[in-house]
């Protein structure tokens, strides 16, 4: 299961349970819940997304940003997230001119070019956070 909040996540277990139970009893039914739990949402601290914002908008300009809705995919970077504050970017890297496919499709490709923008932007990013700018 996957929820953009830890409180709805924590709570899911037992909600799903209530459900199958309260199903079960309604139709003469046994039934059980296994339950394999996953990566938690991706919670950005507020002030490292504006550091990193500030970082982004320095090396591509802010009219390139894009702030995009929360998303249910899964990330592991998550877990660092629970310890440490943080922030998560995309960075577009795709392949424009009919070779744009989604991560984890069998085409997909990405510009290199683009690794250099993100090395930039880690940088602008610790200098934003350390206030040496």
């Amino acid at each position: 299961m996957r929820t953009l909040s830890p409180q709805l996540r924590a709570s899911m277990r037992q909600m799903v349970e209530r459900v199958v139970e309260g199903c079960c009893r309604a139709s003469g039914a046994e039934g059980q819940v296994e339950y394999r739990q996953g990566y938690p949402p991706v919670v950005a601290d507020p002030a490292v997304v504006e550091a990193v914002r500030r970082a982004c908008a320095g090396a591509v300009g802010a009219g390139s940003l894009v702030s995009l809705k929360p998303v249910m995919g899964s990330e592991d970077f998550s877990l660092y997230l629970e310890r440490l504050p943080g922030a998560f970017v995309f960075l577009g890297a795709g392949q424009p001119g009919g070779r744009d496919y989604p991560h984890h499709h069998p085409r997909f490709d990405f510009d290199e070019a683009a690794m250099a923008l993100g090395v930039e932007i880690w940088c602008r990013s610790a200098f934003e956070l350390l206030d040496w700018v």
